[in-house]
C-alpha cells in the first residue's frame, strides 16, 4: 500500500493495449477482398440512371408532359428546394435540356427533354 499522496505502482506487463501493428480485430478496407456490386452493368444505356435510383425519379417526373415543381419533387424524394435545384443543376452538367416555364398560379415548373436515341 503506498503512502497517503503517493501513487500505487503500475504492473506495465498487464499492459493491455494493443500495439499499432496488432489491428486484425479491425474492420478492412471494402477493396480488399469484398466484391461489390457495380453500378456499371453491361448493356445499360449510360445516359440513364437505374431505376431504383433517386435520380432515375427526378428524371421520370421531369420526363412527364406537366413536367414538376419544386415542392412536387421535394416531397416525392424527400429533399429540400435547394438539392431538388441542384439535382436539377445536375441534369444540365450531365448535357440533359431542362426547361422552367410558369404553370397558372405563376409557379415554376421543370421539363426535362426526352434523350434522342441514335439510329432508331
Amino acid at each position: 500500500m503506498a503512502p497517503e499522496g503517493a501513487s500505487e505502482s503500475i504492473d506495465v506487463a498487464k499492459n493491455t493495449t494493443r500495439s499499432p501493428g496488432d489491428q486484425s480485430s479491425q474492420s478492412k478496407l471494402p477493396s480488399e477482398g469484398a466484391d461489390l456490386p457495380t453500378a456499371n452493368v453491361p448493356g445499360a444505356d449510360a445516359d440513364r440512371p437505374r431505376a431504383s435510383t433517386k435520380r432515375a425519379v427526378l428524371s421520370g417526373m421531369l420526363e412527364r408532359p406537366d413536367g414538376a415543381s419544386v415542392a412536387e419533387l421535394g416531397q416525392r424524394l424527400g429533399w429540400l428546394p435547394h438539392t431538388v435545384r441542384a439535382a436539377i443543376t445536375g441534369l444540365r452538367h450531365a448535357g440533359r435540356e431542362v426547361t422552367r416555364s410558369k404553370d397558372a398560379e405563376g409557379q415554376s415548373v421543370y421539363r426535362l427533354a426526352r434523350p434522342k436515341t441514335v439510329g432508331r
